[in-house]
C-alpha cells in the first residue's frame, strides 16, 4: 500500500531504462515520451519529470518564500535524473561538492550515494545553475547548443535557431571530448601555434583554471578543478551515514547562505507543508541546516505521520516524491540543487564505488587508499580535488574542532558548579552533623535527669548494690598505702616526665624515601670502610713504631 501526498508526479525515462511507473503517492503517473538519442541530446525530447538532461522543463521562478507555487518560466535542466536507487553513470567525485555522499560538507554524517558532482566543462555565461552535470555527459549549455536541434537556452543565455544551429559545424559533444580536442588536436590557427596553444591548454588543466580554446568555431571550454587531467588531488576520507530508511532523513541542497535559511525556516517549512498537499496528519520539520559553502548549504528534513502514531516517512519515498512532478520543479526555482536521502548505502553501492577510481585519479593510488582506511566500516575515501576542497575542509575541521571545544567548555563549567555545589553540601552535612551529635547528649542529658528524677525516693536495685560495693572495693585498694600508692605515684612522675620532653625543645622528624635511603647507606657503607683502612694504617704504623723502638733499645744496649 502506497502511502500519497496527494499530487501528481511524472517520471522521465533516462538512458537505456524502460519506463515504468515510480512510487506513486496516490496520484497517477505519466510517462514520458523520448525519442531515440541519448538523454536528448540531438533530438527532440518531451518530458516532465527529472530525467532528461538538457530537455525543456518548467522551472519556478518564485523566491525562496514561494514554495509550492504554480511554476510560470520554463528554463533548461541541468539534472541528470539519477536518483538514489538508480543505476547511474559514475559520478565526478570531489569532496564535498558531490561526491559520494551526495554534496555533503566534511563531518556532516550524511552519506546520501548516487548523486552527481558539479560540471567540468559548463559554460556558465547566462545559464542558472550548472551544479548536477558532471564532467563527461552531454551537455546543451557547454557549447552552445551546437549540433543539437534543441532550440533551448545557450551558452550565453540567447535563444540560438534551429537555421544557426545547421550551418555550424560538427564539433565534440561532451566536455570529455573537447578537452581531449583542447590538448591534442587543436586547430585555432592552422599553424604551429596550435602546438603553443595545446602546450597552454594542457597547463590550465594540469592546472585546473582558465579557458581552453580549440576551435575557432567553437566557444572556449571552461576549466575547473574537476577535469581528469587537474594534478591537484589527495585522498581524504569521510564518514558514512547511521541513518535508516525508516528515520526519513532527506537532504536537501540550496544555493543559499546558510543565514538565508535559518532565518526562514518557519516559512520553509510552510511551504514544503504545502508541497506536501497541506495535510493536517502530515508535519514537516528540519533536522539540521548546515553551510557547505559560502554560498551554499545543506537542509535536513524529514516528515512525521501523526495518523500512523508519530512515525516517520521513510526517507526513499520522500526524497522520490520530491524529485519528482511540480515539488521538483518548485524547489529546482527556489534553489534547490539536489534532493537526496541521507541513509547508509548499502554493500553493493560501497563496491561499486571502491571498485572503479574517479575520473582522473590513479588506480595504484585509490587502491592504497582503501588499503590505508582506518576504519573501513565507518569511513570511505573520498577524492580531493584542488585547493578549494582544502580550504572547505579545514574550515569543517576548525568548525567542528570549535564545537566540540565549546562543547567541552561548556562541560568543565559543568564540572566546576558540581565541583561548588559538593562543598557547600559538604560544608552543609558537617554543620548538620555537629548539630546531631549536639542534639545527641542533649537528649542523653535529658534522659539522664529524667531518669534521676524518676528514681527519687526508690531503693536501690541488686545490680546497683553490686556496682556500689565494686566501687567501693576499687577505693579502698586505692587508698591503701604500701599497695597501689606508690605504684600510681610511679606512673605520674613518668608521665609528667614524658610530657615535660615532648613539651621541650622541638625536635625535627626526617622521611627519606628508598632512593634517598640507598644513597645515604652506600655514604655510610663508604665511611666505614674508609674508617677501617684507617684504622688499618694506624695498627701498622704502630706496630712500625714498636719494631723501631726495640730496635733502638737494642742498639743503646749493645
Amino acid at each position: 500500500m502506497s502511502f500519497s501526498f496527494g499530487s501528481t508526479a511524472s517520471q522521465a525515462t533516462p538512458f537505456g531504462s524502460s519506463s515504468k511507473p515510480s512510487f506513486s503517492f496516490g496520484s497517477t503517473n505519466t510517462a514520458t515520451t523520448s525519442q531515440a538519442g541519448f538523454s536528448g541530446f540531438g533530438t527532440s525530447t518531451t518530458s516532465s519529470g527529472f530525467g532528461s538532461f538538457g530537455s525543456t522543463s518548467t522551472a519556478a521562478a518564485t523566491p525562496f518564500g514561494g514554495l509550492g507555487s504554480t511554476p510560470a518560466s520554463t528554463a533548461p535542466s541541468l539534472f541528470g535524473g539519477t536518483t538514489f536507487g538508480n543505476t547511474a553513470a559514475k559520478p565526478n567525485t570531489g569532496f564535498g561538492t558531490g561526491t559520494f555522499g551526495a554534496n555533503t560538507g566534511f563531518g556532516t554524517g550524511t552519506s546520501n550515494f548516487g548523486s552527481t558532482a558539479p560540471s567540468f566543462g559548463t559554460n556558465t555565461f547566462g545559464t542558472g545553475s550548472t551544479f548536477g552535470s558532471t564532467f563527461g555527459k552531454p551537455t546543451t549549455t557547454g557549447f552552445s547548443g551546437f549540433a543539437t536541434g534543441l532550440g533551448t537556452t545557450s551558452a550565453f543565455g540567447q535563444q540560438q535557431q534551429p537555421q544557426q544551429q545547421q550551418q555550424q559545424p560538427q564539433g565534440p559533444t561532451n566536455a570529455h571530448e573537447a578537452l581531449v580536442a583542447a590538448v591534442f588536436s587543436c586547430n585555432v590557427f592552422g599553424d604551429e601555434r596550435d602546438q603553443v596553444l595545446a602546450k597552454w591548454n594542457l597547463l590550465q588543466a594540469q592546472w585546473g583554471t582558465g579557458q581552453a580554446y580549440y576551435n575557432r568555431s567553437a566557444p572556449p571550454l571552461e576549466l575547473n578543478e574537476q577535469n581528469p587531467l587537474c594534478r591537484f588531488k589527495a585522498v581524504g576520507y569521510s564518514r558514512l551515514g547511521g541513518k535508516e530508511d525508516k528515520d526519513g532523513h532527506v537532504a536537501m541542497m540550496f544555493n543559499k547562505p546558510e543565514q538565508e535559511i535559518k532565518s526562514n525556516q518557519q516559512g520553509f517549512i510552510t511551504s514544503l507543508a504545502g508541497l506536501l498537499g497541506n495535510k493536517p496528519n502530515l508535519a514537516a520539520n528540519i533536522e539540521t541546516v548546515k553551510a557547505v559553502s559560502d554560498k551554499k548549504c545543506q537542509v535536513v528534513v524529514y516528515v512525521v505521520d501523526k495518523g500512523a502514531g508519530g512515525c516517520h516517512i521513510n526517507a526513499s519515498e520522500l526524497s522520490s516524491f520530491l524529485n519528482n512532478g511540480a515539488a521538483r520543479n518548485t524547489l529546482t526555482g527556489a534553489g534547490c540543487t539536489s534532493i537526496t536521502p541521507v541513509t547508509r548505502p548499502t554493500p553493493q553501492m560501497l563496491d561499486q564505488y571502491l571498485q572503479a577510481p574517479p575520473p582522473g585519479m590513479d588506480m595504484r593510488l585509490w587502491k592504497q587508499a582503501q588499503a590505508d582506511n582506518p576504519d573501513p566500516e565507518n569511513y570511505i575515501p573520498v577524492p580531493i580535488i584542488g585547493f578549494s576542497e582544502i580550504k572547505f575542509r579545514a574550515q569543517c575541521q576548525t568548525s567542528e574542532s570549535g564545537l566540540q571545544a565549546s562543547y567541552l567548555r561548556k562541560a568543565s563549567e559543568t564540572l566546576s558548579e558540581l565541583r561548588t555545589r559538593r562543598a557547600a553540601s559538604a560544608a552543609t552535612l558537617a554543620q548538620l552533623t555537629a548539630r546531631l551529635n549536639s542534639l545527641r547528649h542533649t537528649l542523653l542529658q535529658v534522659i539522664a535527669r529524667q531518669e534521676v528524677l524518676g528514681r527519687v525516693g526508690a531503693a536501690l536495685s541488686p545490680e546497683e548494690e553490686a556496682s556500689r560495693a565494686r566501687l567501693q572495693e576499687l577505693a579502698t585498694q586505692l587508698a591503701a598505702p604500701p599497695l597501689y600508692n606508690g605504684r600510681l605515684n610511679e606512673l605520674l612522675c613518668a608521665v609528667r616526665l614524658q610530657r615535660s620532653a615532648c613539651a621541650g625543645a622541638p625536635y625535627e622528624r626526617y622521611h627519606l624515601d628508598p632512593g634517598a635511603q640507598e644513597d645515604v647507606k652506600q655514604f655510610l657503607s663508604f665511611q666505614q670502610r674508609g674508617m677501617a683502612h684507617l684504622m688499618d694504617t694506624a695498627k701498622k704504623d704502630l706496630a712500625a713504631l714498636n719494631t723501631i723502638a726495640e730496635g733502638m733499645a737494642k742498639l743503646v744496649r749493645a
